[in-house]
């Protein structure tokens, strides 16, 4: 009996736990994918461009809308070079990327009701580093 009820609440709870990890999946690649397009778009038009962090999501500066929205639930926290810890995001939290494509060296830690997502991006380059 107790291997038929622990059979059926397998059967039940997988395919949800495995939507859980595609939606954190498709949420990290669209905040790289997002770093990667803003450090373009500085080299192509040789002008510094800005992400905006806060709790909810990532926007690009001066648009009125956010580019990556978390879902409900999630939140992201922020660590800068030099920082010893993540914190909230200030209120007005910007990230850089200059026109020569060279970002601030920034960690995001985006954090679900059951897993936490690491990111770290390379300043030259905006992409995570190899994995080692």
């Amino acid at each position: 009996m107790v291997l038929a009820i622990t059979a059926v609440l397998l059967t039940v709870t997988v395919p949800y736990l495995g939507d859980i990890f595609d939606v954190g999946d498709e949420t990290a690649e669209s905040v790289r994918t997002l770093a990667r397009e803003t450090r373009a778009q500085a080299i192509d038009s040789g002008e510094a461009r800005w992400l905006q962090i806060t709790p909810g999501g990532i926007a690009r500066f001066g648009e009125n809308r956010t580019a990556t929205q978390f879902p409900e639930g999630w939140s992201v926290q922020i660590k800068r070079f030099g920082e010893g810890r993540f914190r909230k995001p200030a209120k007005r939290e910007i990230w850089e990327f200059n026109g020569e494509g060279i970002c601030e060296p920034i960690s995001l830690l985006i954090q679900a009701p059951d897993r936490e997502i690491l990111l770290e991006f390379d300043p030259l380059t905006a992409l995570e580093p190899p994995q080692t």
